[in-house]
């Protein structure tokens, strides 16, 4: 069974976002924390960065602070894979490719990109 999903929630954006203000990160944090009312067991934040085109560095306290906030919601780790640009700056890792994310997060080497269903990853 692919029990990925049980314990990593997946972030993306459908349109190009720049996240520039703190109200921006305020308002990401309440829409997490919304959908992590009902999880009681520990987890990891995978963020797909392909239409995140900028952060502000200043903002990096700010997520500091959301992240420790969602520890206390049992988070583990977050991670992100497809920087917009390699040249983009995030306030949280990021690996070029999703099935790297997911073998970081499963510390299985890269065979967990297959328990994650990446698409690069599998045999067509």
């Amino acid at each position: 069974e692919n029990h990925f999903r049980q314990h990593v929630v997946e972030l993306s954006f459908t349109d190009k976002v720049t996240i520039t203000d703190r109200n921006q990160v305020i308002t990401l944090k309440e829409k997490l924390t919304n959908n992590l009312m009902q999880w009681h067991s520990k987890w990891s934040l995978l963020i797909d960065c392909s239409n995140i085109m900028s952060v502000n560095e200043e903002l990096t306290d700010e997520f500091d602070r959301v992240f420790k906030f969602m520890r206390g919601f049992f988070m583990k780790s977050v991670l992100g894979y497809s920087p917009a640009d390699k040249a983009s700056k995030y306030p949280f890792k990021v690996y070029r490719s999703r099935h790297k994310a997911a073998a970081e997060l499963e510390g299985e080497g890269l065979m967990s990109g297959n328990d994650a269903n990446c698409s690069s990853r599998k045999q067509t």
